[in-house]
């Protein structure tokens, strides 16, 4: 059983809108087609909250894959013929219809509500196994890679993602579990989310062995993403004991552009060897060595000097 130990979910969550998207969503706030108070009157709407587009009764990151994915179709302006999913957030009525508004009040609740769950739904099943990696490395601040530390000093665990489709379409986020011997080494601030993953960040609950549910989604829901491996997130830690630590874990709850249905991507691990921080002599037995060097040095040129004169005596003789 995980022990929680500390909080670290954040609440700052991003997202970026074109100026061409924004001037869509402003004359879809003006069309006189948009009513959010039919809720229970349009078969493409969540009778019970228009925002769980997928209907596992929670409001999660997965309910904008989906309806991300459908705008990215081209699905805009038409609907499939039966429900869920349920695309149609702002209830327009009486020609119900999906456009970027619906994300856009998806956005703005998920920004401003107490329902929006940054992470997978409470209790969600191990999905399927998925053409998704996430991948761990170890550096230090300026990025350069670590395979040995001494106790005590800092690095930088990192994740990267990659769609691994034969036709990649990219990464739509993760929330994921790191395990770790947390007797080795220990997490030293919130997680750093890569510039491409900052909405609906997640630092994730630090956990006796690790830290769970940590990752965020796309910073666009719109633009194409990458198909090449995009940093992930960062955690800072310290190395706390010698050994050798390896982070890795298989839970994650990964999400795809194109793929409705979340799945588990394949994690490869990362190692790093600890060893001890230098020891030094005591100072005052250094003093004694240092001491004693230097005296079996003046006596080594007494010697010599005796030995000279002895030998210019000698020769006087002669």
């Amino acid at each position: 059983m995980l022990l929680v130990i500390e909080n670290r979910k954040t609440t700052n969550r991003n997202m970026t809108w074109s100026a061409s998207q924004l001037v869509l969503v402003a004359a879809l706030v003006a069309n006189p087609f948009w009513d959010t108070a039919t809720v229970g009157q349009n078969p493409w709407q969540n009778p019970v909250t228009p925002f769980d587009v997928n209907d596992d009764t929670f409001f999660t990151p997965d309910d904008f894959l989906v309806e991300s994915n459908a705008i990215r179709a081209g699905r805009i302006l038409t609907l499939p013929a039966d429900a869920p999913p349920y695309y149609d957030v702002s209830g327009d009525m009486p020609e119900p219809f999906l456009s970027p508004l619906d994300l856009l009040l998806m956005v703005n609740e998920a920004a401003v509500g107490s329902d929006f769950i940054a992470g997978p739904p409470p209790g969600a099943a191990s999905p399927p196994i998925g053409p998704m990696q996430i991948r761990y490395d170890i550096t230090d601040a300026a990025a350069s890679p670590l395979s040995m530390v001494n106790v005590g000093a800092d690095f930088l665990l990192n994740a990267y993602v990659l769609d691994t489709r034969s036709g990649p379409l990219g990464v739509f986020g993760a929330y994921v579990d790191v395990v770790f011997d947390d007797q080795l080494a220990t997490i030293a601030g919130a997680a750093l989310h890569g510039t491409d993953f900052e909405s609906f960040p997640n630092d994730g609950l630090v956990v006796a062995g690790g830290i769970k549910d940590v990752g965020s989604i796309t910073s666009s829901l719109f633009d194409p993403l990458s198909s090449s491996e995009l940093l992930f997130f960062s955690l800072p830690m310290v190395a706390a004991a010698p050994g050798q630590v390896v982070f890795g874990g298989i839970d994650n709850y990964s999400m795809l552009i194109g793929l409705d249905d979340p799945l588990t991507a394949d994690v490869v691990s990362a190692s790093l060897t600890i060893v001890p921080e230098p020891t030094w002599p005591e100072p005052t037995w250094l003093v004694l060595w240092l001491g004693l060097i230097a005296g079996t040095a003046r006596a080594s040129f007494v010697v010599a000097e005796r030995q000279t004169q002895t030998l210019e005596n000698v020769g006087g003789i002669f």
